[in-house]
């Protein structure tokens, strides 16, 4: 009290220790000295990094640094878990809900059921059968529209259309086929099958030839198998046999340049021959 005297500037207050002590919770520490006092402040001390000293000087400070990053990690990770497991308690008691109200409306279609539509169970027993001889006939039905009616109404058409000129039809092979999607080839048809039945046919007949016009006669053909190609129904058009110069004694020069001479016998000219595939009527 002698040493420090209350000036304008300052007021000085001395407190017994065991006053300090009480305030600070200090319990079981000496009251002659202030090491207890002391000993408070440097535990409850936060320290400052600075770039004074050695890393093993600041390690206690790294050490607490570490302890409350962890600590403020850990109770984000209890706060999310507890987040997730209220979500998830949600989810299970919806699902809960759910799995209930399914079972009540099964039981009650199972009522329903009975009540109902147990005395046509044997009706439906036969319905798939009842259904795939539906079909079955359907599918008949469709394909056989495939029919050489059909090829000739359509062949009639096209081979009527200006431009093409008179043609002589002599003979019509006419078959219903399947066409393997795999390789292609032509196969008998079965009305039965999920797959188009399509027309196969090799016509064959007679032009009027040209006199002394070879040339025309081939170019006639190509405008019989041009049409055809543009028709929607015909699928592909071949030309089997064209039209060959075959009057009596008659002579001509090739593109080569080469003379030919024909056979003295008179035979009819002008013959052809066609093989064409048509598509099942309604695919064009």
């Amino acid at each position: 009290q002698n040493a420090f005297k209350d000036t304008e500037r300052q007021k000085v207050k001395i407190h017994p220790i065991v006053e300090l002590q009480d305030k600070l919770g200090l319990k079981g520490v000496s009251e002659k000295f202030s090491d207890g006092i002391f000993a408070w402040l440097c535990i409850n001390q936060n320290f400052t990094a600075s770039h004074y000293g050695s890393r093993q000087l600041f390690s206690r400070y790294y050490n607490k640094l570490a302890a409350v990053a962890l600590y403020t990690l850990s109770v984000l990770v209890v706060i999310s878990g507890v987040l997730l497991t209220e979500s998830n308690i949600s989810d299970a008691l919806e699902a809960e809900e759910s799995i209930i109200m399914l079972k009540r409306e099964k039981t009650t279609y199972r009522e329903l059921y009975a009540k109902k539509f147990k005395d046509f169970e044997k009706v439906f027993q036969n319905a798939g059968i009842m259904n795939a001889a539906v079909e079955l006939a359907e599918r008949i039905k469709l394909n056989s529209r495939t029919s050489p009616l059909d090829f000739l109404i359509v062949l009639s058409d096209i081979l009527n259309q200006p431009g093409i000129g008179p043609v002589h039809i002599d003979k019509i092979e006419w078959q219903a086929v399947n066409i393997n999607k795999k390789d292609q080839s032509i196969e008998k048809a079965n009305f039965t099958e999920d797959q188009p039945v399509k027309h196969y046919a090799v016509i064959k007949g007679r032009i009027d030839e040209p006199e002394h016009n070879y040339r025309e006669s081939v170019n006639h053909i190509l405008r019989i198998i041009k049409h055809l190609q543009a028709s929607p129904r015909v699928e592909s058009v071949e030309a089997l046999e064209m039209p060959v110069d075959l009057r009596s004694e008659s002579q001509f020069s090739t593109e080569s340049g080469v003379e030919t001479r024909k056979k003295k016998k008179r035979e009819t000219t002008g013959h052809f021959s066609l093989k064409i595939i048509m598509k099942e009527p309604g695919d064009a």
